[in-house]
């Protein structure tokens, strides 16, 4: 039985995010920094980071998207389902606003439903298929700049605001190596 079974309560629906789970949060997150400071690779990173938002918040399906080396690129660093979303760097979606949005945003924000998100990239029938109309996004933020962000998919109305604090510090690990990497 795993973290996020345990918090689930008798009928098996999922409970709002608590104290109890900012510390597993920062327990996750202090050994993701001693094993990322000891070995960096952003593979491992990525992985781990993705294990303990999957175990933390739930998720069907979870992408960590950074924009790619041209203005008009962004890159599926890791997924949860990559047949869905396969690695690698990809031309921008124009017409795609809500891939926009998220890779620009400023703020963490949440979409209880498909309909609130209004989004051809929530309505693809693979993620349909994956049970997904809820998500959930944190920009990925360094010096100003917004480099990428972790979204976090899920069946209607799983992800409450409380999740986005959950997961704000993964997204500043990534956010401090990426732009160590620049560099």
């Amino acid at each position: 039985m795993n973290y996020l079974d345990r918090r689930r309560g008798a009928r098996g629906m999922r409970a709002a995010p608590s104290a109890t789970d900012a510390q597993f949060a920062l327990d996750r997150f202090g050994r993701l920094a001693i094993l990322s400071a000891a070995e960096h690779d952003e593979a491992t990173m990525c992985r781990l980071i993705e294990s303990s938002l999957v175990e933390l918040c739930g998720a069907r399906v979870l992408v960590i998207l950074r924009w790619g080396a041209t203005p008009d690129t962004f890159e599926h660093v890791r997924s949860t389902h990559p047949a869905i979303h396969p690695s690698g760097e990809f031309p921008g979606a124009p017409d795609d606003l809500f891939l926009q949005r998220i890779l620009r945003a400023t703020e963490a924000e949440h979409w209880p439903d498909a309909r609130a998100a209004g989004s051809a990239f929530l309505a693809c029938e693979q993620l349909m298929a994956q049970g997904c109309e809820s998500a959930l996004s944190v920009p990925i933020r360094f010096g100003g700049r917004t480099l990428g962000a972790i979204v976090l998919m899920h069946k209607a109305h799983w992800y409450q605001p409380g999740h986005i604090v959950l997961c704000q510090p993964f997204a500043a690990m990534l956010a401090a190596d990426w732009a160590a990497s620049r560099h």
